[in-house]
């Protein structure tokens, strides 16, 4: 009977500490899988970079394309000027917005990587661990949200720089 007890018993201990030595296959693997997800917000980022790089680039044909007329004429248009200054100005901030949301992305994901490779190290078990991988990935989640809004931000930017092109073509263009 006691060999009986203590074998039970060394059975309990083992369980106890087997257990909470570290994290289990399925949640180094849902962590991975999920990190995976979350580093294509960047690849979105990227993109929108590239589109927001793009926005002006009608203006600046057009303005290649007049050549001196730019400037001596659509630079001095009462109802034009304004309008380039503005459609600068806003391009300028929704650059600098798209970086401050490129910043924040990447130290969460950099924050999230960190967990998913110190997680070999971890002797603390899922459910101690989930909590804090949730906040992580809340934390990228958010920043990749902001996405949407930029994005709506840059496509009204585009039909603007757009109209505007126009506007300055049927002005400009014929006058040449």
């Amino acid at each position: 009977m006691r060999y009986a007890r203590s074998l039970v018993g060394l059975a309990l201990v083992w369980a106890v500490v087997g257990c909470a030595s570290g994290p289990s296959e399925n949640f180094k693997n849902q962590v991975s899988a999920e990190l995976a997800d979350l580093k294509k917000a960047q690849d979105q980022v990227a993109s929108l970079k590239a589109d927001v790089g793009q926005i002006q680039s009608p203006l600046d044909s057009l303005k290649q394309a007049l050549g001196k007329v730019w400037s001596d004429k659509v630079e001095k248009d009462k109802d034009l000027a304004p309008q380039l200054k503005e459609v600068g100005e806003e391009v300028q901030k929704l650059t600098n917005d798209l970086n401050s949301v490129e910043g924040q992305l990447g130290s969460a994901i950099t924050e999230a990587e960190s967990f998913a490779n110190g997680l070999a190290q971890q002797t603390k078990g899922d459910q101690e661990l989930k909590p804090e991988w949730d906040n992580l990935k809340n934390k990228v989640n958010q920043a990749a949200g902001q996405l949407a809004g930029l994005t709506e931000r840059a496509t009204q930017l585009k039909q603007r720089v757009s109209s505007l092109t126009e506007a300055i073509q049927k002005k400009y263009s014929a006058k040449k």
